[in-house]
């Protein structure tokens, strides 16, 4: 008889990783036995850890109460006090998170640990034999492992392990809104500012001082004129080199600004002065330096990019407005109203009785129904036909008839015809018509195929698919489409999706930013930055929003899972949400409305309740709150809202439920999928056989 390898042996190495401890001479039933023994350990392990979890939570939890119960406030306070009793919590807060650093980094480690457990009892079942004839029951095993992994994912996620900027600072600054709440509303708004820092990186930046350069005073100088016509007949490279010859050629470089433009839109049509780019010199100084920089890489599609990791996520909780309330006279509004496609970060509040809608300025409080702008035939001839939309008349040929036209749409809709600060895009039936925004006459338009995957916009770019299926960007300045990538940058649900800063930002994967510019002298090269390429935290499908003003045009914008702002700033690839303040106790979207803005130059975003949007839309509709709860019903019953959660969902520090699927939460498997598991834990040779009815 051969000898057997001992259940001890084959668990320890099952633990351990090891190669496999089978000799040869067990049978398939032995190996499924000791694999199962195993699995019931780690079951067990699950549920310690879980109850230790749990515990320490209570204690945190405890330990936040009585830090807020230290620093009570007297009704009313002065300002003074409210200072000194803020900072006194932030002080506290700093001491409570070094007292328990030390444990919750324990923590993590064992959670880390036990999913490095149950990926290796997962590669356990893999070795068995596919033919032992128990597939149902090896399944229903391996279903479990993946549902613990998951589990301890959640557990990581969230508070209080989750060490990431966001939960910590919504946690503290939901006490701070606890300790000023029955405070004197101007009062709490004056501390927030100026004490509490946590939005300190969305504030206005200070404007660069200009360098002050003046050339000799000696008259040995070429008038400027000349300077220009010669930098005029110069590549951008040399006009750049050129710049830092001397002070005298550094002052006409200034004067050489249109110039400039024309040399640099020839090589790259979609840059314009902005953010820090004041002047068209600028612009060729920050292009010839993304040019000549090794960072700035080209690449021949998405595969020879490295993505990074999403960056922690930074906390902001917004300041309530009461019903009444209106927001001061100085504060700044962050985003225009959009009378189609609205933006997440619209500073006006929707009122809506669906499929009619109304907005209301939270300045005045006053309402006006929203009335988007329709198309309107202005006459009709054998040569031109003159419609109307957004106060613009348009010229088109002849041979456009009305029924050609796209049909009007409603607010929640994308506009029938796209107007921007650069075109104008009219899609007919058989042609889109692009034209420059001053000139809206089809004798200057360019005339482009419709295609039913085209982009009508990105930025203030037309955008459309090229040949081959790689996409085209809309030259205004020669009407031409510009061929940009190859068909691979069209793949994998990859489409160009803003224009800013001098840059074409692709959407990969609907979780992917990434920017790059083209050289029209260098064709087929795009360049891409990856250290610059913003990872978002959960997949966005429906898109981001750009903010229309100039000023904060660096930021694109959508809905949290709990109903607040997402905020991207591009140039620093910082992501904040800005969250309502009980939205740390009370995860799950609420219909509370947060506005973004600046008072004096400080980020403070302000938010109405739930209960406060509802009393503003039965005033402004005339509804009683029967007629009210009817609307919401239905619109708690769209798959779109029903997708961010209601605050229900199983909490992962509770008892271990096995009958919940916790690798199908939403926040998991955004990013952790089965085919992640596959690739990424397993390896390629991991047996499918073992997720057979599962996927």
């Amino acid at each position: 008889m051969y000898p057997r390898t001992s259940i001890k042996t084959a668990a320890a190495a099952i633990t351990q990783g090891l190669p496999s401890p089978w000799n040869g001479t067990e049978s398939e039933a032995d190996k499924l036995l000791v694999v199962c023994s195993h699995l019931l350990k780690v079951k067990e392990e699950q549920k310690v850890i879980c109850e230790d979890m749990k515990k320490m939570k209570k204690q945190m939890a405890s330990g936040h109460a009585a830090q807020l119960s230290t620093a009570p406030l007297p009704v009313p306070a002065s300002r003074e006090e409210c200072f000194t009793a803020v900072q006194k919590l932030l002080r506290e807060n700093d001491e409570f998170n070094q007292k328990w650093r030390v444990e919750r980094e324990e923590a993590v480690r064992r959670l880390k640990n036990f999913q490095q457990t149950t990926s290796t009892v997962t590669k356990a079942f893999e070795r068995l034999d596919p033919h032992l004839g128990h597939p149902v029951f090896v399944e229903e095993y391996v279903w479990t492992l993946l549902n613990m992994h998951a589990w301890a994912s959640k557990m990581l996620s969230s508070p209080p392990l989750d060490l990431q900027d966001k939960a910590e600072g919504l946690r503290l600054q939901t006490q701070i809104h606890e300790l000023l709440e029955d405070q004197e509303e101007s009062l709490k708004r004056s501390v927030w500012l100026e004490a509490v820092n946590f939005s300190r990186h969305l504030d206005r930046k200070e404007p660069k001082s200009e360098v002050a350069v003046s050339p000799k005073d000696d008259g040995k100088y070429l008038p400027y004129e000349i300077a220009t016509l010669i930098y005029s007949h110069c590549d951008l490279e040399t006009c750049v080199s050129l710049r830092e010859a001397s002070s005298y050629w550094y002052l006409a470089y200034t004067h050489a600004d249109r110039d400039l433009k024309l040399e640099l839109v020839r090589r790259f049509p979609w840059i314009k002065p902005e953010g820090e780019m004041k002047t068209w010199g600028d612009c060729v100084l920050v292009y010839v330096s993304r040019l000549t920089s090794s960072k700035w890489k080209v690449i021949d599609g998405w595969d020879s990019v490295e993505i990074p990791p999403p960056k922690p996520v930074k906390g902001v909780t917004a300041l309530g407005l009461n019903h009444g309330e209106k927001l001061p006279c100085d504060y700044e509004g962050f985003d225009d109203h959009r009378d189609f496609d609205c933006s997440f970060s619209c500073d006006r509040l929707h009122v809506e009785n669906l499929p009619l809608g109304a907005v209301l300025s939270p300045w005045t409080l006053d309402a006006v129904p929203e009335q988007p702008s329709q198309i309107k035939v202005v006459s009709e001839s054998k040569d031109a036909m003159v419609i109307s939309f957004m106060d613009i008349e348009i010229t088109l040929p002849g041979h456009i008839r009305p029924e050609h036209l796209p049909k009007n749409t409603g607010f929640l809709e994308r506009a029938p015809i796209v107007v921007n600060s650069e075109i104008i895009m009219v899609p007919t039936t058989h042609h889109h018509y692009v034209f420059p925004r001053d000139q809206p006459h089809y004798k200057h338009a360019t005339v482009y195929p419709p295609h039913i995957d085209a982009v009508s916009q990105v930025g203030n770019i037309h955008v459309t698919r090229y040949a081959r299926s790689t996409y085209g960007l809309h030259d205004p300045y020669t009407k031409k489409l510009v061929k940009y990538g190859t068909p691979s940058f069209a793949s994998n649900k990859s489409c160009p999706e803003e224009n800013y800063n001098g840059l074409v930002w692709w959407f990969h994967q609907d979780k992917y930013l990434i920017p790059t510019f083209l050289d029209l002298d260098q064709p087929g090269k795009v360049f891409c930055r990856q250290d610059k390429i913003v990872t978002l935290p959960d997949k966005a499908p429906d898109g981001l929003h750009q903010c229309l003003r100039p000023q904060n045009s660096q930021y694109l914008t959508e809905w949290t899972k709990n109903g607040g702002i997402r905020m991207v700033d591009l140039d620093s690839g910082v992501i904040t949400d800005v969250e309502t303040p009980h939205s740390y106790y009370n995860p799950g979207r609420d219909r509370s409305r947060v506005f973004l803005g600046y008072e004096n130059g400080k980020f403070l975003a302000r938010f109405l309740s739930h209960n406060t949007v509802r009393e503003y839309t039965k005033s402004y509709w005339d509804m009683d709150s029967e007629d009210l709860d009817s609307e919401d019903s239905e619109e708690d019953d769209d798959d779109d809202y029903q997708d961010y959660g209601t605050g229900d969902e199983v909490d992962p520090w509770g008892a271990w439920d096995e009958d919940h699927d916790y690798s199908d939460d939403h926040d998991y498997s955004d990013n952790h999928g089965y085919s992640d598991y596959y690739y990424d834990d397993y390896g390629p040779g991991y047996n499918a056989w073992a997720f057979a009815g599962m996927r």
